[in-house]
């Protein structure tokens, strides 16, 4: 119930936003596909990070060693 009245109260704002700045449902709909892309590509650490973040972590690990 709470949800329903958010949706309701703010609707018409969103929908001023949207006239103001000329946006549509598409240019929502696209934001969100994209969105959905960046987070799954966020998922799988590309290897190189990875060992970039071991071989900093060993250095470091050196340096105290010192």
């Amino acid at each position: 119930m709470q949800c329903l009245a958010i949706v309701n109260e703010n609707s018409p704002k969103i929908n001023k936003l949207k006239t103001a700045a000329d946006l549509g449902n598409a240019d929502f709909e696209q934001w969100l596909k994209e969105e959905c892309q960046f987070l799954q590509e966020l998922r799988d650490e590309p290897e190189v990070k990875i060992l970039e973040c071991a071989y900093v972590h060993v250095l470091e690990m050196r340096q105290k060693a010192e």
